[in-house]
């Protein structure tokens, strides 16, 4: 797994594409969704559905009982956004909530201990980083969502 990332990183270097240019390039489908938080707008700079390589491990049991941890890569969708403002601390929020109009048409859990949510770690940036990996959503309701919010429960 590690050699396909760096003959990633390689061929990226040596096409000598600004920062811009790499997530043009890489980038599945743009898209324009609103982000919320609480239910407040958030300032988004760039956004996108990408196709990212995501590697695991998964527990199975063999026939006489002995549980083993295998090592699985596959490639998912992801949602990756930029933006402005405060930093979403994504420990405190449980779900993602996907809207048409008023309506809540898909919930997503992030305490779901497979479910992958990046986001950079420091505070200090003027501009901040999210990705969501999309496994289990139903790509066809994206064509139906406007928005996308993440919310916690109200003990949160």
């Amino acid at each position: 797994m590690r050699s396909i990332h760096c003959l990633i990183v390689a061929a990226l270097c040596t096409a000598q594409l600004s920062a811009g240019e790499l997530f043009d390039a890489l980038v599945e489908f743009k898209t324009d969704f609103r982000i919320s938080v609480r239910d407040l707008n958030v300032e988004v700079l760039e956004q996108g559905i990408t196709l990212r390589a995501v590697d695991d491990l998964v527990e199975v049991r063999q026939s006489d009982g002995v549980k083993t941890k295998i090592g699985v890569g596959y490639r998912a969708y992801h949602l990756e956004f930029a933006y402005t403002g405060r930093r979403i601390e994504l420990d405190k929020f449980d779900r993602v909530e996907f809207y048409s109009g008023e309506e809540r048409i898909f919930t997503l859990s992030v305490r779901d201990g497979s479910r992958q949510i990046t986001a950079n770690e420091q505070a200090g940036f003027e501009v901040n980083f999210i990705a969501i990996n999309l496994e289990d959503v139903p790509l066809l309701m994206l064509d139906q969502c406007d928005r996308i919010n993440f919310a916690a429960s109200p003990k949160r």
